[in-house]
C-alpha cells in the first residue's frame, strides 16, 4: 500500500492538503469522494506527481480530453448557469460526477481557481489546448456584460454545429474506407495464398501464360519475398510525412493543397470559411471590437494556409483597410460571394449578421456536397473493388481456360 499526498476541495469549497494510504490512485480518489473531497493534485511520497493543475498535459490519468468532452462540459455548465446557479456551485456540481475522468480533473482545477477569486475566463486560460481564444473571449464578454448564460449557449450552438458537420464527413468517409480495407485485404489474400498455388500448377504444365497472368504472378512473387521491405517503406514514408508537416513551410503547402483536392477540396474550404465567419459574427454580435475578433478567430479555421492569410488580413485591417477589401485580395481562398456579402454588411452596418449568414450558407453548402459525395462513393468503390479483384481472378482463370481449350 502506497502513501499519497493530495490537495482537494472540501464541502465548504476550501482547499485542504493532507496524506492518505491507498493501493493506487483510483482507490485514493474513491476514498476522498467518500469524505466529500474533490482532489485536484495527487502525488506519491516517492515524488511521483499525478493529475494536477500546474502540470498541463494532453492526458489525465491516461484519459484523453476530447473535443466532445469540452462540448459536453459546455452544455452542462450552460444548463446550470441558465438555472441561475453561480459558477462556483455549477463547477462543484460537475466536478462531483466522476473524479477519475480527465475532464472532471480539469473542472476541479477550474473550481479551485474560481474559489480563489479568479473569473471563469481567467481560469480557462490555463488550458489553451482545450479552450480556444474564441471560447475565452466569448466567456469574458459574457462575464463583463452579465450575460454568461447567453455566451455559453452561443458557444454550445457553434460547437454542436461544427461537430455535426464533422460527423457527417466521418460518416461519408467511413464507407469508402471500409470498402478500401476489404479490397486491400482481398487482394493481399489472393496474391499471398491463392496465386502462388496456381503459379506452381502453371509451371508444371509448362503453359504459355497471358500477359495479365504474368503480371499478377510477378506481383505475388514480389509481395511474398519483399513484404517486409514494402512495410518498412510505408512506415518510413508515413513517418517522413509526419515529420515534414511539423515544419511550417510544408504544413502551409499541404493545407493549401487541401483546398485544391478534387471532390474534397470544396468541402474543406467551405467548412473553414463557415467556422471563421460564424466565429467572427458571434464575437462582433457580443460586442468584441473588430481587431480583437480578427485576432481571436485566426486559428479557428484549423487550416494553416487560411490562418496565414487571416494574420495578413488582420494587419491590413489594423492599417485601415476594410475586411471585405482585405478578403477580396485573396480570392483563391475567399470566394467573391463571401466578400460581396461582407461588403454589403459593412455598408449597411450589419456586419455581424451578414457574417453569420455567410457562415450558415457555406456550412449548408458543405453539407450538400458531403451528401453528394456519399451518394457517389458507394457505386464508385464497388466498381473499383470489382475491377481489381476481377482482374486478378481473370488472370487465374484465363490460362486455365486456354489449357482446357487446347486439350479439347
Amino acid at each position: 500500500m502506497a502513501t499519497f499526498r493530495y490537495k482537494a476541495i472540501n464541502a465548504a469549497g476550501r482547499t485542504v492538503e493532507d496524506g492518505m494510504e491507498a493501493n493506487d490512485r483510483k482507490e485514493l480518489i474513491a476514498k476522498l469522494k467518500d469524505l466529500s473531497l474533490i482532489p485536484f493534485e495527487i502525488a506519491e511520497k516517492n515524488g511521483k506527481t499525478g493529475h494536477s493543475h500546474p502540470f498541463l498535459s494532453n492526458f489525465f490519468g491516461g484519459k484523453r480530453v476530447s473535443g466532445r468532452d469540452i462540448t459536453q462540459f459546455t452544455a452542462q455548465l450552460s444548463a446550470l448557469v441558465n438555472a441561475k446557479m453561480n459558477i462556483a456551485k455549477a463547477l462543484k456540481s460537475l466536478a462531483r460526477q466522476n473524479g477519475e475522468k480527465g475532464m472532471d480533473l480539469i473542472i476541479t482545477s477550474l473550481l479551485n481557481d474560481v474559489n480563489k477569486g479568479k473569473s471563469l475566463s481567467d481560469a480557462l486560460e490555463a488550458y489553451p489546448q482545450y479552450f480556444s481564444s474564441l471560447y475565452l473571449n466569448m466567456i469574458r464578454i459574457g462575464e463583463i456584460g452579465g450575460v454568461l448564460d447567453k455566451a455559453l449557449q452561443r458557444i454550445l450552438e457553434m460547437r454542436q454545429k461544427d461537430e455535426e458537420l464533422l460527423g457527417k464527413i466521418k460518416g461519408a468517409l467511413a464507407y469508402p474506407c471500409v470498402m478500401a480495407l476489404v479490397m486491400l485485404g482481398s487482394v493481399i489474400i489472393l496474391l499471398t495464398f491463392v496465386i502462388p498455388k496456381f503459379s506452381g500448377i502453371f509451371s508444371q504444365m509448362g503453359a504459355t501464360l497471358p500477359l495479365t497472368t504474368r503480371i499478377v504472378i510477378s506481383l505475388s512473387g514480389f509481395l511474398g519475398a519483399w513484404w517486409w521491405l514494402l512495410l518498412i517503406v510505408i512506415i518510413a514514408a508515413f513517418a517522413s510525412v509526419r515529420y515534414l508537416l511539423r515544419k511550417d513551410e510544408y504544413n502551409l503547402k499541404f493545407d493549401q493543397f487541401k483546398f485544391s483536392m478534387p471532390l474534397l477540396g470544396g468541402i474543406i474550404k467551405g467548412i473553414c470559411i463557415s467556422r471563421y465567419s460564424l466565429s467572427m459574427g458571434a464575437l462582433l454580435s457580443s460586442g468584441v471590437s473588430m481587431m480583437k475578433a480578427l485576432e481571436a478567430t485566426v486559428p479557428v479555421s484549423g487550416n494553416f494556409f487560411m490562418e496565414t492569410a487571416l494574420k495578413q488580413i488582420s494587419a491590413e485591417v489594423r492599417e485601415g483597410a476594410s475586411l471585405s477589401a482585405a478578403l477580396h485580395k485573396r480570392e483563391n481562398i475567399f470566394p467573391a460571394l463571401m466578400t460581396g456579402m461582407i461588403a454589403t454588411g459593412e455598408e449597411s452596418g450589419s456586419l455581424d449578421e451578414m457574417l453569420n449568414n455567410v457562415g450558415e450558407y457555406f456550412r449548408k453548402e458543405a453539407e450538400g456536397r458531403i451528401n453528394t459525395l456519399t451518394t457517389l462513393f458507394e457505386p464508385i468503390m464497388i466498381l473499383v473493388m470489382g475491377g481489381i479483384v476481377g482482374f486478378i481472378i481473370s488472370a487465374i482463370l484465363l490460362p486455365i481456360f486456354n489449357i482446357s481449350t487446347s486439350i479439347h
